[in-house]
C-alpha cells in the first residue's frame, strides 16, 4: 500500500510538471519573460540562458554578431523582447520571433517577423530597487543616486544601504556615488532590482581621519595629518605595529636597532628637539595614553640590547591585527591641543571596531620563515692566517705556542668555521593565527577577536616569541541617536626566550676548536689553549614576559543638535618580568670552576589612566559652521622597579626560583609618578567649506616641576584656503580639481625628561643598617628653578590635486624651534656630584621639506594602477647656546650645526711611507687637542624617501613598498677600533680589510696588520676612533615589502570572501655601506631579517 502512494504521487508531480511545461511552451514568444544574470558573462553564454528558459533556438551567425563580448547583468523577469534588446543594442541587426525560433539577421535583410526600433517595456517608465555595497558587501547609507542626463531626479540609499528610484527616459543611466569611493554609471534597460558595488578611491579627499579629539577629513585639514589604514599594517609580516608603517609617513623616521625579534626600534617625527629629554612621540591607543613611552622597556640586558637604543619594544604588545589606522600627528595645529605631551609629535592608534549593517567572522592564518638578511664577508681560514702571519711578521716577532698565537700553532690549521652560520644562520618559523567576529546594526555593534602567533629564532637553541590577544568593543547608540557608548578592550601576553651575549662570537677565528667534545660537552680548549665557546653564552637564558592590557570607555549625549556632552576614561597597563640566568654551565671551568650560577630578576610595573570630560558646541554662523571644544584632561602614570640578584644556587636547573638562591640582593627601587592634568579649547570655524580658521588654547600642570612654576599655556592657529573651486581658477588650471593652501603656527611645551628632576633624591645604601633603619646617600642634587622647554612650530603647506584627484601632491615646509633646553650641567668633581639639571639659553631649529605625490592611473577593465612617493629633506641646527665655549659642552655641540654633529679629527688616509693613519694637526702641536677637532660630519639624515607601487587586475593585487635613506653611520672602522678588535690580532675581519699597506709605496684603504694594539700600527688608536675615518657617508634602499594577493569574492554569500596571500618585508637591500646591514649599522648587532609569509583569510 505504501508503495502504491509514492508510485501515485510521483506520478501526479510528472503529470504537473508536464502541464506547466505544456502552459510554458504555448505562450507566444513576444510574451516570455526571462532571466538574466552573470558577472563578465559572454554574449553567447547569455543567449543559451535564453534558450533554456524558452526552449527557443537562436540562429547568429559568429560574422554578424561577437558572440565573445562581456556582459555583468542581472536582471529578473525582463520581456524577451527587452533581453535581445539589451544584448543586441549597437549591432547592425534586426530579429524576428517564428514558434520557436529567434532569428537573428542583417539590418537589411527582410523580415516576416516584428523588430521594434525599441522595445515597448523599456519606453515605459522604469521603477529601480536596488542596494549600494562596498567591495566587502558592507551596505552604503547616505549613498547618492541620480541620473546622469537630468540630475534633479534622485535619491539617497536608506541605513541599509537600499535605495528605490523612477525613471522615465528610456535607457536611463544612474550614477551612483558615495563620499570615499569611485562614482560608478549603471545603464538599466527595464523595471527590476539591480545592486551595485562601489570601489574605494585612492585619494579620498573627503575620507574622514582621525584627529585630536575628533575627526576631519583631508580636504578641510587645517594640519598636518597622514592616516595608515590596516589594509596597509596587515600586508607587514611584523610584530611590532611601528616596523610596519617603515617608509610610508613623510617626515618620520622608523630605524631598528636589531633583527631579534620584539627588538625596539627608534622613532623620530620631524628631528630631535631636546638635548637631554627622549624625543619620543605622544602614543595614544584609542584614546589612551600608552603607559610605556615609546622607548624600549626591559631593566636587563640581552642579545637584543647590542645596539645604540637597543632594547625590548613596548609595542611588540599591540597585534597589528588589531589595528584599524595609524594616524601621525606632526604640526602645531595637530598637536598644540596636547600640550607639552606632544612636543614630539603624536601617534594616534585606532584598533578595530564592528562595521554596521555586516554581521562577519573573518579566520585568518599566517605561516611563514625568516633568515638574516646581510651576511658579513669574513674572511675564511686561509686569508685570515695569511693576516696574522704579517701582523707577526710587520712587528718583527715569531708566533708563540701561547694564547696569543694559539690560532697559528696550536689549532687546527684547515678548520674553518663559519662562526655565522653557526650562530645566526637558523631559519625562523612563523605561525600566525586570529578570528575576529562581529554583528552590528544602526544601534548596537560588538566585536570580539582572538589571535596566536608564534615565532622562533635564528639562534641555535629553543629561543622563541609567543603572543597571545584578545580584542574586543561594544557600542551602543540610542534610537534616536542623541545618547551613544563606546566600550574598547584589548590584552596581551607575551613572552620573548632569548640569551644574554654579545656579537663577539662572529669575530672568533674560524679555525678556533669545535665547540662540542666527541660526548656532547662544551669544549674550551685544543692542546691547552683555550677559547671562548660562543655556544655556552646560549645558555645564559634571558626571558622577559608582558602582560598589556588597555581599556576604554566613552560616553557621549546630544543635549539637543547643537550641544554634545562627551567623557572619555582609560587605562593602561603593562606588567613586566624579566629573568636573566648565568648558570655554571655557561662558564669556563678553568677560570670559575667553584662559582655557582647567578640570576636576575626584574619586575616593572607601568599604569596610565586618564579622564576627559568635553564639551562640543556647533552652530551655522554668518554663512559658515562654528565648532567649538573645550574639555579637561586629568592624567596619572606610574612606574614600579624592583631588581634582585641571587646567588649561589646549588644547580643551575633551579635559577629560575628566587627562593632557590643562597643570597639575594635587592638593588634600590626605582618608583616615578606622574601627574599632568589640563583644560583646553579648540574653536574650529569653516566658510562654506572654502575658507577654515583653528585655533587651539591650552593650559597644561605637570608635576615634573615645583609648584610654582608648575603651569604654562601654549596654543596654535592653523588656517585653510580651498581655492580650487574658485571660477578663476577653473578656467585657469582647467586640469586642478583641488587646491589648498594651508598654514600652522604654534607653541607647545616639553617635559619629557624625566621626573623628580626639581627636588634631591636619595636611596638606600648597600652598607648595612643601625636599628634596622636602612642607610641614605644622596643620588642627585636638586634644581627647583628647573622650567618647560617651549617649542615653538611653524608649517605652510600646498596641497593639489589634479585630473579629478587621480594625482595628488601635498609640499610642506615646517620649521620648528625649541628653546630652555634643560641639559644636565657638568659639576666640577668635589661636589660630589657629576652633574644637575639645569635650563640653558639653547635653541634648536628642526626644518625641513616633506613632499607627498599619489598617482592613480584611471582603470582600464579590470586593470589599476596606483603610486605614490613620500620625500622628505630634514635640517636638524644649534642656532644658540650661550657661554657654549666656556661649558663643559664645548666640543660636544657647535653653533650652526646639527645637535648630532661629529666634532671628531680629520683622518686623511694611509700614510704610503709608515703604513699607518694621517690625522690632521691643525694647530701644529704636539699631541692632539680641542683645536683639532672640527665639525666633519652629523648624523642626522640626509633625506629619506618612501615608495609604493600597487597592481591590480581583476582579483589580483600587487603591491611594493622601497625605503631609500641617505645618512653619514659608523662604518666597520668604527667597530674594531672602538672595542680594540684590530686587524692582525686574534680576531676574523671583514674581506675589504685586505686591500690594506704592505711595504713603502703602498696606496691603500687600511693600515698595515699588527699584533700590537699600543705598537707603531695602532699607537693613535684611540684617536682613529675619533676621526672621519670611522664614518661613511651611506645610502641604502631596501625592499620593505612585497604583497600580491588574489581574492575570491561571493563564493557563499554576497560578502563572502576567500583570499590568499604572500607577504614579503626586508627582501633584498642595494647599498654602499661597508659594515653589513645599514639599518642597524653595527657589526655587533643582528641586522634585519627578511621575512616571507603566505596565508589566508575566509570571511564570512
Amino acid at each position: 500500500m505504501k508503495n502504491a502512494s509514492v508510485f501515485y504521487y510521483i506520478l501526479c508531480m510528472q503529470l504537473l510538471t508536464s502541464s506547466l511545461l505544456a502552459q510554458h511552451n504555448t505562450v507566444p514568444l513576444s510574451k516570455q519573460k526571462v532571466d538574466l544574470s552573470g558577472e563578465n558573462v559572454t554574449r553567447g553564454d547569455l543567449f543559451k540562458q535564453i534558450q533554456k528558459q524558452t526552449n527557443a533556438s537562436i540562429n547568429v551567425s559568429r560574422e554578424l554578431v561577437d558572440l565573445s563580448k562581456l556582459f555583468t547583468i542581472d536582471r529578473i523577469g525582463i520581456p524577451l523582447d527587452t533581453a535581445l534588446y539589451i544584448l543586441l543594442k549597437g549591432e547592425n541587426v534586426n530579429w524576428e520571433l517564428k514558434e520557436k525560433k529567434i532569428n537573428i539577421l542583417h539590418a537589411d535583410t527582410p523580415i516576416g517577423g516584428t523588430m521594434p526600433a525599441m522595445p515597448a517595456s523599456v519606453i515605459e517608465s522604469i521603477i529601480v530597487t536596488g542596494q549600494v555595497v562596498n567591495n566587502n558587501n558592507e551596505s552604503l547609507p547616505g549613498a547618492t543616486i541620480r541620473l546622469k542626463h537630468n540630475d534633479k531626479i534622485g535619491c539617497k540609499t536608506d541605513v541599509h544601504g537600499k535605495f528605490t528610484l523612477s525613471a522615465d527616459v528610456p535607457d536611463p543611466i544612474l550614477l551612483v556615488s558615495y563620499t570615499g569611493y569611485e562614482t560608478k554609471e549603471v545603464r538599466v534597460y527595464s523595471s527590476g532590482k539591480i545592486r551595485v558595488e562601489l570601489q574605494l578611491c585612492q585619494m579620498n579627499l573627503n575620507e574622514k581621519v582621525a584627529i585630536a579629539y575628533g575627526t576631519t577629513s583631508r580636504k578641510l585639514a587645517t594640519g598636518n595629518v597622514t592616516e595608515i589604514k590596516a589594509v596597509e599594517i596587515e600586508r607587514a609580516p611584523v610584530i611590532d605595529p611601528m616596523l610596519a608603517i617603515q617608509g610610508r609617513v613623510p617626515g618620520m623616521a622608523i630605524t631598528p636597532s636589531s633583527g631579534v625579534t620584539g627588538a625596539s626600534p627608534r622613532i623620530l617625527i620631524r628631528g630631535e628637539s631636546s638635548l637631554l629629554g627622549n624625543s619620543y612621540p605622544l602614543v595614544i591607543i584609542d584614546g589612551i595614553p600608552f603607559a610605556a613611552d615609546g622607548g624600549p622597556v626591559n631593566e636587563l640586558n640581552s642579545i637584543a640590547t647590542q645596539n645604540e637604543y637597543g632594547g625590548i619594544s613596548a609595542f611588540s604588545s599591540l597585534d597589528p591585527a588589531d589595528i584599524e589606522s595609524i594616524v601621525i600627528l606632526k604640526d602645531a595645529d595637530a598637536t598644540a591641543i596636547y600640550g607639552s605631551r606632544g612636543a614630539n609629535g603624536v601617534i594616534l592608534i585606532t584598533t578595530k571596531r564592528a562595521r554596521i549593517n555586516h554581521p562577519s567572522a573573518i579566520a585568518y592564518y599566517r605561516g611563514g620563515w625568516s633568515y638574516v638578511s646581510t651576511w658579513l664577508p669574513f674572511l675564511a681560514t686561509p686569508d685570515y692566517l695569511k693576516m696574522r702571519k704579517e701582523a707577526f711578521k710587520n712587528d718583527g716577532l715569531t708566533p708563540g705556542e701561547d694564547d696569543n698565537a694559539a690560532d697559528l700553532t696550536l689549532w687546527d690549521q684547515t678548520r674553518d668555521t663559519d662562526w655565522q652560520d653557526l650562530m645566526i644562520g637558523g631559519t625562523a618559523a612563523m605561525n600566525e593565527a586570529k578570528l575576529t567576529c562581529s554583528v552590528a546594526d544602526s544601534n548596537i555593534q560588538f566585536l570580539f577577536g582572538a589571535g596566536d602567533k608564534s615565532i622562533t629564532s635564528v639562534f641555535p637553541g629553543k629561543f622563541r616569541y609567543q603572543i597571545g590577544t584578545l580584542n574586543g568593543s561594544l557600542s551602543i547608540n540610542s534610537k534616536d541617536k542623541k545618547f551613544q557608548t563606546n566600550i574598547t578592550v584589548n590584552y596581551s601576553t607575551d613572552t620573548n626566550y632569548l640569551f644574554n651575549s654579545s656579537f663577539d662570537f662572529l669575530f672568533l677565528p674560524r679555525n678556533a676548536p669545535l665547540v662540542y667534545k666527541k660526548n656532547g660537552d662544551l669544549n674550551w680548549e685544543e692542546n691547552g689553549a683555550r677559547f671562548p665557546n660562543p655556544i655556552a653564552a646560549t645558555f645564559c637564558k634571558y626571558t622577559i614576559s608582558k602582560n598589556n592590557m588597555t581599556g576604554n570607555f566613552t560616553l557621549s549625549y546630544n543635549l539637543w543638535n547643537r550641544l554634545r556632552l562627551r567623557s572619555n576614561i582609560g587605562y593602561n597597563r603593562m606588567f613586566i618580568r624579566e629573568n636573566l640566568q648565568t648558570p655554571k654551565l655557561s662558564q669556563d671551568p678553568e677560570f670559575t670552576d667553584a662559582q655557582a650560577g647567578t640570576s636576575t630578576f626584574a619586575i616593572k610595573k607601568l599604569k596610565s589612566c586618564i579622564v576627559e570630560p568635553q564639551i562640543e558646541y556647533n552652530r551655522d554662523l554668518l554663512g559658515g559652521r562654528l565648532t567649538v571644544l573645550t574639555g579637561a584632561t586629568y592624567q596619572y602614570s606610574s612606574s614600579n622597579t624592583v631588581t634582585t640578584q641571587a646567588s649561589g644556587y646549588a644547580s643551575d636547573a633551579l635559577l629560575g626560583s628566587l627562593n632557590a638562591a643562597d643570597t639575594t640582593t635587592n638593588l634600590p627601587p626605582d618608583y616615578n609618578l606622574y601627574k599632568y592634568g589640563g583644560i583646553f579649547t579648540r574653536v574650529t570655524y569653516n566658510f562654506k567649506d572654502r575658507y577654515i580658521i583653528n585655533l587651539t588654547g591650552r593650559r597644561d600642570g605637570s608635576s615634573r616641576f615645583l609648584s610654582s612654576l608648575r603651569y604654562e599655556n601654549f596654543w596654535s592657529v592653523g588656517a585653510a584656503w580651498i581655492f580650487s573651486d574658485i571660477q578663476f581658477i577653473k578656467q585657469l588650471i582647467p586640469m586642478l580639481s583641488f587646491g589648498k593652501l594651508r598654514s600652522s603656527f604654534g607653541i607647545t611645551g616639553n617635559d619629557q625628561f624625566g621626573n623628580h628632576k626639581f627636588v634631591a633624591t636619595w636611596s638606600s645604601l648597600r652598607v648595612g643598617s643601625y636599628n634596622n633603619i636602612s642607610a641614605l646617600g644622596p643620588d642627585a642634587l636638586d634644581n627647583p628653578d628647573i622650567r618647560w622647554e617651549t617649542n615653538k612650530k611653524f608649517e605652510a603647506a600646498v596641497d593639489l590635486g589634479f585630473f579629478e584627484d587621480k594625482i595628488f601632491t601635498s609640499i610642506a615646509y615646517y620649521r620648528n624651534r625649541s628653546n630652555n633646553q634643560l641639559i644636565n650641567y657638568r659639576l666640577p668633581y668635589q661636589t660630589g656630584f657629576g652633574s644637575v639639571p639645569r635650563n640653558f639659553d639653547a635653541l634648536i631649529q628642526n626644518s625641513g621639506l616633506e613632499i607627498l605625490i599619489t598617482g592613480n592611473l584611471p582603470k582600464t577593465g579590470n586593470f589599476g594602477l596606483t603610486a605614490s612617493l613620500n620625500l622628505t629633506i630634514p635640517r636638524n641646527k644649534l642656532l644658540r647656546f650661550d657661554n657654549l665655549s666656556t661649558s663643559s659642552y664645548n666640543g660636544i655641540y657647535v653653533v650652526g650645526k646639527s645637535t648630532k654633529v661629529l666634532n671628531i679629527l680629520e683622518a686623511q688616509g694611509i700614510d704610503s711611507t709608515a703604513g699607518t693613519f694621517n690625522i690632521k694637526d691643525i694647530d701644529g702641536k704636539p699631541g692632539f687637542t680641542a683645536a683639532d677637532f672640527k665639525p666633519i660630519y652629523n648624523r642626522d639624515p640626509t633625506y629619506f624617501w618612501g615608495l609604493q607601487l600597487g597592481f591590480t587586475y581583476r582579483g589580483f593585487e600587487l603591491n611594493i613598498l622601497g625605503e631609500f635613506r641617505r645618512q653619514v653611520l659608523p662604518n666597520y672602522r668604527n667597530v674594531i677600533y672602538r672595542n680594540n678588535m684590530l686587524p692582525g690580532m686574534k680576531y676574523n675581519q671583514l674581506s675589504h680589510i685586505m686591500n690594506r699597506w704592505q711595504q713603502p709605496g703602498d696606496i691603500s684603504e687600511n693600515p698595515m696588520f699588527s699584533t700590537n694594539s699600543a705598537g707603531s700600527a695602532y699607537t693613535d688608536r684611540n684617536y682613529i676612533a675619533t676621526s672621519s675615518a670611522v664614518y661613511d657617508y651611506t645610502w641604502y634602499l631596501i625592499c620593505r615589502n612585497i604583497t600580491a594577493s588574489y581574492t575570491f569574492n561571493k563564493l557563499w554569500s554576497p560578502g563572502s570572501t576567500l583570499r590568499l596571500f604572500c607577504n614579503a618585508q626586508n627582501l633584498f637591500s642595494i647599498t654602499n655601506y661597508d659594515g653589513g646591514n645599514p639599518e642597524v649599522a653595527n657589526a655587533r648587532a643582528l641586522a634585519t631579517l627578511t621575512t616571507v609569509t603566505l596565508g589566508v583569510s575566509l570571511t564570512l
